[in-house]
């Protein structure tokens, strides 16, 4: 957790010689009974924003060695680039799911009013902004109360 604090690319906290490490009091002695020797944890960032966290643990070295805090570091720097691609991914999904739905409620406005496409959606907003309701939820509520054959 500590590692993910930081908004460094690249952060890390280590632990090496565990059995005398006095950060953590809760998790250290039992992490040490369990046979933990050493740790490394890494921040994943993508830009600025944290996207999670890579945690390396050994119960045979009291050290990280600099070849796997490099290689940590490899593929922490690869996990985030995965982990920001699906974030992505998601929003852009999200948005064509909100899209569709605010197009089937502007075509129930449509067909109730007699209204054209703009001012369907403009009506749409004003109802959002009078109610204070996202237009995500208004048209799902729209569709949801729309009779269906």
């Amino acid at each position: 957790m500590d590692a993910m604090k930081e908004t460094e690319p690249l952060h890390q906290v280590r632990v090496d010689d565990a059995r005398n490490e006095r950060r953590w009091p809760a998790y250290i002695p039992r992490a040490v009974s369990l046979g933990l020797r050493s740790q490394l944890g890494v921040g994943l960032y993508v830009g600025e924003e944290t996207v999670g966290g890579l945690n390396l643990y050994s119960t045979s070295v009291d050290r990280i060695s600099e070849e796997s805090e490099t290689l940590a570091q490899l593929f922490a720097t690869h996990a985030a680039l995965a982990l920001g691609w699906v974030r992505a991914e998601q929003g852009l999904n999200d948005a064509l799911g909100t899209r569709t739905l605010i197009g089937q409620a502007a075509g129930i406005v449509m067909q109730r009013y007699g209204l054209n496409s703009a001012r369907a959606f403009d009506y749409l907003v004003r109802v959002s902004q009078t109610s204070n309701t996202k237009i995500r939820d208004l048209a799902t509520q729209l569709i949801d109360e729309f009779p269906t054959p």
